[in-house]
């Protein structure tokens, strides 16, 4: 059995499309779609196989389709697996069965001609057979083999007008990456149900703010605006945590939208110095891409702490930063007490520019005592920290959070601390026997030394004693 089938593009009216595909694992069959503003997608199978990939190997069953599939991304299938199998235990490498699309051989643009034998010892008759073949009429040709080779793909022809989009949703990671290439992103793409980062489909309410609130970011920034709503964690969260799955969500949704750009960033999550294993990464999101896609993963240069210094420097961002984590408990944009909200407003108290934020005007010191702070993000917290101190800035803060780090319960500070003096305490009580041992080594030397002298002493009074005799007797 095809491992993805039933796959069916259809209009829903004015201006939004549905994909859709079964994909059928463990003799079980899963329903997946996408709703995405715009007249069309990408109708190849490369989206859905990409969905496939990670329960696949979560279960440990073979991908099989009789439809072919671009050769770049089936290659990336071999270092995604790779990646992934060393990162978890319950991901297995398994069989990809799936033929690769054959693609026209490149030709050799302008030049027609039979090169002469001896060309590249003979410079002269090089250079006779270049200007008998490099002219205006081949290079047109040249121009017509490259719109020949991409006929049919997204973007075929002389000009590739396809646009560059982003991921956007609001956050630190994703208003950093927009504002860090601006002047090269046309669109942002906003996923407003389905992915977990946002409100519960239940708090219409909220939803539907957070939507407008991004639309205006787009207007003002000038950008496009795409909405899309997603059906995936029903199927997902049956083989693999959506912390793994989220990553290829995206590049399953940036490649149904290749039709439409050329290129598509992802905001990074974490910087270079503290990566870790999780679905949106700098060596799989790139991955994700076709022969017609390029994908971008952006943002690992700077930490968390510095993106938000960053975004401070926008009003448009600093008035619309949303990471709020208590999505269905409230109908505030940003509620101001949940652990990742206090971690972004201590950024911005520190600028000085809370109360024009998107925030409550001021921050519960005693919320930061008190909340919830999971081992993970202690580096987070540390940055901030470091960054309070390279200011100067609003040392009670620096305090409270440096108090907050120093009892992290699970982190492991109390208890190195003890391993280490505990340590240290035994490498005392080791040099104290040493030194004991060498003092008594000492002493022993000193007796022999004694002993030798002694022994020399009555050696020489003996070797006397003898002389004395035989003068005697002679």
């Amino acid at each position: 059995m095809n491992t993805v089938s039933d796959r069916q593009v259809v209009k829903l009216g004015p201006g939004k499309v549905k994909a859709s595909a079964r994909i059928n694992l463990n003799g079980q069959t899963h329903e997946v779609s996408f709703i995405i503003q715009g007249d069309s997608v990408y109708e190849g199978i490369e989206p859905f196989l990409t969905l496939a990939l990670l329960p696949a190997m979560a279960s440990n069953q073979p991908i099989e389709l009789d439809e072919p599939a671009s050769p770049r991304l089936l290659k990336g299938f071999n270092i995604v697996q790779d990646v992934f199998t060393n990162w978890d235990k319950q991901f297995h490498r398994i069989a990809v069965k799936v033929p690769a699309k054959t693609l026209p051989a490149p030709k050799k643009p302008g030049i027609t001609g039979k090169l002469p034998a001896g060309i590249y010892p003979n410079l002269k008759t090089s250079a006779r057979f270049l200007r008998q073949n490099l002219n205006k009429k081949t290079l047109k040709r040249a121009w017509q083999d490259r719109a020949s080779l991409l006929k049919g793909q997204p973007g075929s022809g002389p000009q590739d007008t396809r646009k560059v989009a982003c991921f956007f949703s609001g956050g630190v990671d994703s208003f950093y990456t927009l504002l860090k290439n601006s002047a090269e992103i046309d669109t942002l793409i906003f996923v407003s149900g389905g992915f977990d980062v946002y409100p519960h489909p239940d708090n219409g309410e909220l939803r539907r703010m957070i939507t407008e609130r991004l639309r205006q970011v787009a207007r003002e920034m000038g950008k496009e605006f795409i909405e899309v709503e997603a059906d995936l964690q029903n199927f997902s969260d049956n083989y693999v945590n959506w912390f793994y799955y989220y990553g290829s969500a995206m590049g399953a949704l940036a490649q149904l939208l290749s039709n439409r750009f050329k290129k598509i960033y992802i905001a990074s999550s974490y910087p270079y110095n503290n990566l870790k294993p999780c679905g949106s990464n700098p060596i799989s999101d790139p991955l994700w891409r076709t022969e017609a896609l390029e994908i971008i993963h952006d943002g690992c240069e700077s930490y968390r702490a510095k993106k938000v210094v960053t975004i401070a420097k926008s009003p448009i961002a600093v008035s619309n930063l949303r990471v709020c984590q208590n999505y269905g408990e409230n109908r505030e944009y940003n509620c101001g007490k949940c652990e990742k909200c206090l971690r972004t407003m201590a950024v911005l108290q520190a600028q000085g520019i809370l109360e024009n934020s998107a925030f409550p005007s001021t921050i519960n010191l005693e919320a930061i005592s008190t909340v919830d702070l999971p081992e993970h993000l202690t580096r987070s917290w540390k940055d901030i920290l470091g960054l309070l101190n390279e200011t100067g800035k609003e040392p009670e803060l620096a305090r409270v959070i440096r108090e907050r780090i120093t009892k992290l319960p699970g982190t492991g500070i109390e208890e190195k601390i003890a391993a280490l003096e505990e340590e240290l305490a035994r490498q005392e009580r080791l040099y104290t026997k040493q030194k004991a041992w060498a003092r008594s080594l000492e002493a022993h030397n000193v007796w022999l030394t004694e002993q030798y002298e002694t022994a020399t002493r009555w050696g020489q009074s003996l070797e006397n004693e003898i002389l004395a005799r035989q003068k005697k007797r002679a």
